[in-house]
């Protein structure tokens, strides 16, 4: 005789763990497909063991399975609930039909703000391979300072930066249609490349260009004007000097210019 799920229901059978830690439960293999010469010939049905294991054999569960029973039917009540919820916000679109305007501008702002940050990514990584090189070497150059190529080069490759400040404002979420496509900005996003790449450059060179002088001028320009103002001290003692000396002269004339 061929064993079944059906002719031999999967029976549990419990087996209390030692110190009290709770009840075991015990089976057979579920799906067990064996030919042997002690208990016979098996041919159980995987689906149909997992589904008696699942309700405790039509009833007669473990307190534990049923409490794993009653858990898994709690969740699916709470998903199907999340998803009915999920489901009206969808459908309302994340708020009252006034605001629908105003998302649909921000979708757009973000999609123009991602397109041009990847547009700033490419001109970065062109300018990597030439002519970045070419200018930190000839700032390397200069002997100006230790830190003069590392300045160029840090701002050059992270003009991704400035992707909220350069390029074209995003069309106005009624001049469409439809929602726009990539394709579409992106051609807004090239018609304005040039400008943007102006503007960019602008900023890029300033903020290398803020790290030079206050390393390099900055210093320089102190050092001038701590020159002058000694300069300006040495000629007021001079004058004084020789002011002293005339006093001292009895009855001699001030030097012309002193007089």
């Amino acid at each position: 005789m061929v064993k079944t799920s059906i002719s031999h229901p999967l029976r549990i059978d419990e087996v209390k763990a030692p110190n009290n830690a709770g009840i075991i439960g015990m089976t057979l293999c579920p799906g067990k497909k064996i030919v042997s010469a002690i208990s016979g010939v098996w041919d159980r049905d995987l689906d149909i063991d997992l589904r008696n294991l699942e309700n405790g054999n039509g009833g007669s569960a473990t307190g534990a399975l049923q409490e794993k029973k009653d858990s898994r039917q709690y969740r699916v009540r709470e998903l199907k609930d999340f998803d009915a919820v999920l489901s009206e916000v969808i459908a309302a679109g994340f708020g009252p039909p006034a605001l629908f305007p105003h998302l649909r501008q921000y979708a757009i702002n973000n999609a123009m703000l991602c397109l041009k940050a990847q547009w700033l990514k490419k001109l970065s990584a062109l300018i990597r391979d030439e002519p970045l090189p070419k200018w930190k070497r000839q700032a390397d150059e200069t002997g100006l300072h230790a830190d003069f190529s590392s300045w160029i080069d840090n701002v050059m490759t992270h003009l991704v930066c400035y992707c909220a400040t350069v390029g074209p404002n995003p069309p106005a979420q009624n001049s469409f249609s439809d929602g726009p496509t990539a394709v579409e900005l992106a051609g807004i996003i090239c018609t304005g490349a040039r400008e943007m790449f102006l503007a960019v450059r602008e900023l890029a060179c300033g903020v290398w260009w803020k790290s030079f002088d206050t390393a390099v001028l900055k210093p320089v320009s102190q050092q001038i004007a701590d020159a002058k103002k000694e300069q300006k001290a040495l000629k007021e003692r001079l004058l004084d000097s020789k002011l002293d000396t005339a006093e001292c002269s009895a009855g001699e004339p001030l030097p012309a210019g002193y007089q």
